[in-house]
């Protein structure tokens, strides 16, 4: 290996390190800061995996009822790996976490190894490193969430299909369908790399464009983008009929998507600019990107399929990020921004003319690194609330674990998040308590316990605090229930159905 290559790999090395250790903050801390309850839902996949076999096709949660709360979830592979490591170290939170930070961190691989052969040694570095540093990824790839494992698989797939664009065998065109099924079913936002793997399996036949006809490349590109959607969409049909009594992510998020689009724009622009801009792009990120845009556009041809991945992300930022604005919505987008931004620093950073004195020729690098610092302070700001953990929900699920009967089902009231239940280790439903209904038909259903998480109508606090008995759990109460549950006071405090505003308690 020659000088400049052992460099290559050292500041390979040096780059991935640094990604690691940055996603070190709060290692230890449990699953209760931001996003937690997206976080606890696929830590309580892992701990079923764990505790009672891998079983893909049912992954399970805590709060769809008595159980087994099989639910419509993503290929889980995370929790799949994490239930393995478990065996050998334990089941924790720490595990689980150092799962993420192994698939964000390890994303980064295949997409040095696709940018380095199109776009040169250089490019790749600074795009590895612009993929470290971006502060969304920062934090969403250290949490326990499909995020680290959707870029994972999303940069091997666009790697295959290059592999299989240089030789066209049998072996590398499988692992370029299995890699892009897999990219898909690991999370749905991964078809917007449909366009990309396409271009790049098209290799140099992509141009000029009428070659894009030509058999039988046009039959083999077109089986490995279909074989890809059809194994989500398969996996995502199957998925939702195993779960006809669990939760149905994929129906909640198209419901989202057809209210919220024809709802129109609002709250957009500042999702834009605080959220996209500031978390995921950056100021100093941006300036480097529209750089970055710029040399693509002179670089020709060879830029074809960034411009296909282009159209991509452009399709699921208007389908998806206009409606669907959870920051870590935002993380298929990382590897595409950082390849944008990669190409503009090392364009930075290369030397002027000779003919520019020296303090000039310096000028450049020292933009470069001006940027890439602003990359990470302009960002780390904007992602600064969401280290502080709510510890009170680990704490009181943790008491309740060692308190209440094992058998016992919860009713979380008050905020539907879950993440009580998972520390907990009890099934459980999710209510609005504002609705006697509600809570007859989950008491009915075996539920002795209501935990109170804050938020619950006045009338109904008063109601609970008059007949049950209650106790506290770091601050969270939780009252028993008994069956029939009392008669309601005259005039009723509740609505025994619900009105067509949300409606509280009747006056």
């Amino acid at each position: 290996m020659t000088r400049a290559g052992r460099a290559e790999w050292l500041w390979l090395v040096a780059i991935l390190v640094l990604g690691a250790g940055l996603r070190l903050h709060h290692l230890t801390v449990p699953l209760v800061d931001t996003s937690d309850w997206r976080q606890t839902d696929t830590a309580a996949v892992a701990y079923f995996f764990y505790h009672h076999g891998i079983r893909l096709l049912h992954p399970q949660l805590w709060h769809d009822g008595p159980g087994p709360d099989y639910t419509q979830l993503e290929l889980q592979i995370s929790p799949a790996v994490a239930a393995l490591l478990a065996h050998v170290v334990g089941f924790s939170d720490t595990l689980l976490r150092v799962v993420a930070v192994g698939f964000f961190t390890a994303a980064a691989l295949p997409l040095w190894a696709l940018v380095r052969k199109r776009l040169g040694p250089g490019v790749a570095l600074w795009t590895v490193l612009c993929y470290t540093l971006l502060p969304v990824g920062i934090y969403f790839g250290r949490v326990f969430q499909p995020e680290a494992a959707m870029c994972f698989f999303g940069t091997l797939a666009l790697w295959a299909a290059d592999r299989w664009a240089d030789h066209r065998t049998r072996g590398r065109y499988l692992l370029a369908a299995a890699t892009a099924a897999t990219a898909v079913m690991a999370k749905l936002p991964n078809g917007m790399l449909l366009p990309a793997i396409g271009a790049l399996a098209y290799g140099p036949e992509l141009w000029p464009w009428r070659r894009i006809f030509a058999r039988p490349r046009l039959v083999q590109v077109a089986g490995l983008l279909l074989f890809a959607g059809a194994a989500g969409a398969a996996y995502t049909v199957i998925q939702g009929r195993l779960a006809a009594n669990g939760t149905q992510y994929v129906d909640f998020i198209v419901t989202s998507l057809g209210s919220a689009y024809i709802a129109g724009t609002e709250h957009l622009w500042p999702f834009v600019w605080q959220e996209v801009l500031g978390m995921a792009v950056t100021p100093g990120g941006g300036v480097a990107a529209l750089i970055g845009i710029v040399v693509l556009i002179r670089s020709g041809r060879r830029a074809g399929w960034v411009w296909a991945w282009t159209a991509g992300v452009l399709v699921y930022a208007l389908v998806v990020l206009r409606t669907i604005r959870f920051q870590y919505y935002l993380m298929p987008m990382l590897p595409w921004l950082a390849v944008l931004m990669g190409v503009g620093l090392d364009f930075l950073a290369a030397a002027l003319p000779r003919r520019v004195g020296k303090a000039m020729r310096a000028a450049p690098a020292v933009l470069a690194a001006a940027l890439t610092m602003s990359i990470l302070s302009g960002g780390l700001f904007q992602i600064r609330e969401f280290w502080p953990p709510y510890l009170t929900w680990s704490t009181a699920g943790t008491q309740m674990d060692r308190t209440l009967p094992r058998n016992a089902l919860l009713i979380v009231s008050g905020t539907f998040n879950p993440t009580v239940l998972y520390y907990a280790r009890r099934h459980g439903f999710r209510v609005n308590p504002l609705y006697m209904s509600d809570l007859r038909t989950d008491v009915a259903a075996g539920a002795r316990y209501l935990v109170d998480q804050g938020g619950t109508d006045d009338c109904m606090a008063t109601y609970l605090e008059a007949n049950f008995p209650s106790h506290g759990y770091a601050g969270i109460t939780v009252y028993t229930l008994r069956d029939p549950l009392p008669p309601l006071p005259t005039p009723p405090p509740f609505q025994e159905q619900p009105p067509a505003d949300l409606g509280h308690c009747a006056q």
